[in-house]
């Protein structure tokens, strides 16, 4: 059984679509979603409409919960009263349906699925929080602890958009990296397929083109800001992007 594992979209809807029909070329049988479905990107809505009507397995992230939580606030204030720095996110709260929300509303922040005799525990972040990174060098006693924290054998992350796999003891760490927010100077979209047989994990990761064109000219036609279209261009971290301004400013 092939089951594609996504995460990290970030409203970007020509590389979740690329994904899509990439992994279904491959026989993929199904979807597990890692969450931060949304904000960077112009096709929040779009977005959240396509995984909701896949009815796959999905959890949120941290990103998800900044934009839902601001709900009290777009309700208050006006659009042009609210702070700069969380206008991008009111925005993208403002794109979503009726439907959208309460989906995203529902969403867990972890689920443990038991598939062919393993367990796989769905996170977005850690098993600590959603907002806690495991990276590609984070140490061996942190995996340690984190492994204790969950009776999975498969702890299946995001938050990072670093893909990678690593081992603690007998579980396993997988990262499928982000499907419309790369940061390592490849632009194009990662995830990943777990082969999953009984007494077998196997994970396969790709990388997939997909029309960047399209995203960056739909982020500066919502009016969000420039700082996300040179992001998506360079395939880097929003502070690499900074350090990068102001390089060219001293220039």
């Amino acid at each position: 059984m092939k089951i594609a594992i996504i995460s990290d979209i970030h409203a970007n809807l020509p590389a979740l679509e690329a994904v899509l029909a990439h992994a279904r070329s491959l026989k993929t049988q199904g979807f597990w979603c890692l969450g931060d479905l949304v904000q960077f990107n112009a096709f929040p809505h779009e977005v959240v409409k396509t995984i909701r009507k896949l009815g796959i397995p999905c959890i949120h992230g941290n990103i998800d919960r900044r934009v839902m939580d601001l709900r009290p606030l777009v309700k208050s204030t006006p659009f042009e009263d609210i702070p700069e720095d969380q206008q991008p996110f009111a925005w993208s709260y403002n794109q979503l349906s009726k439907k959208d929300r309460a989906y995203m509303d529902d969403l867990p922040q972890a689920m443990l699925l038991k598939f062919k005799g393993h367990r796989f525990l769905l996170t977005h972040g850690s098993p600590a929080a959603n907002d806690d990174p495991i990276q590609l060098d984070t140490a061996e006693e942190r995996l340690a602890e984190l492994a204790g924290m969950t009776e999975a054998n498969f702890i299946l992350c995001g938050h990072t958009h670093q893909p990678f796999t690593r081992q603690s003891g007998s579980t396993v760490f997988i990262n499928p990296g982000s499907v419309g927010r790369t940061i390592d100077h490849d632009p194009r979209a990662s995830y990943c397929i777990l082969d999953i047989h009984k007494g077998r994990v196997d994970a396969q990761f790709y990388r997939v083109e997909y029309n960047l064109q399209i995203a960056v000219d739909a982020i500066r036609a919502a009016g969000l800001p420039d700082l996300y279209t040179r992001m998506m261009a360079a395939a880097v971290t929003l502070d690499e992007c900074r350090a990068m301004q102001l390089t060219e400013g001293s220039g």
